[in-house]
């Protein structure tokens, strides 16, 4: 999770170091290896690459996809314009591995902007905005979003 008011510029400024800005390969430095090429595009059937500042105008709830250029969809990331907080952010999902590895190396490299948080931190500000979460605060099973009025 990326949360907060800067949290747009802090994955911008990351992913435009891993493409070139454009979406695509290299970062502004230094060109990077085939193998860490980054590639940001959308996920229709036919997905087309996006550059980096479209982030700035992605919807809430909306999602793209970050990948490596050289490997298959299935080792994706999905980049979603989410709050779990209450505050404006971004969710990336994806599995273990280099993806991954590279981006929160990436993003930790703009401290103080971005501070690693622990999960008890994210709740705490969850719960700060009154966002009630299913299996902690809302007993599943029992009582469901629609009953509670959460909808």
């Amino acid at each position: 999770a990326l949360q907060g008011p800067r949290s747009c510029e802090a994955l911008a400024r990351a992913l435009d170091r891993l493409t070139s800005g454009s979406g695509t390969i290299a970062s502004s430095s230094t060109s990077l290896p085939p193998s860490q090429q980054f590639r940001l595009e959308t996920v229709e059937e036919e997905s087309q690459e996006v550059r980096v500042d479209v982030l700035e105008e992605m919807p809430y709830m909306s999602v793209l996809r970050l990948r490596l250029a050289c490997e298959l969809e299935d080792h994706a990331a999905f980049v979603l314009r989410v709050g779990t907080t209450g505050e404006d952010g971004f969710e990336v999902v994806a599995p273990p591995g280099a993806l991954i590895n590279q981006l929160a190396a990436t993003l930790l490299e703009d401290a103080p902007l971005v501070r690693p948080a622990g999960v008890h931190c994210m709740d705490m500000l969850r719960m700060e905005a009154g966002l009630p979460r299913v299996g902690a605060d809302i007993v599943p099973g029992k009582i469901t979003p629609v009953r509670a009025s959460l909808v």
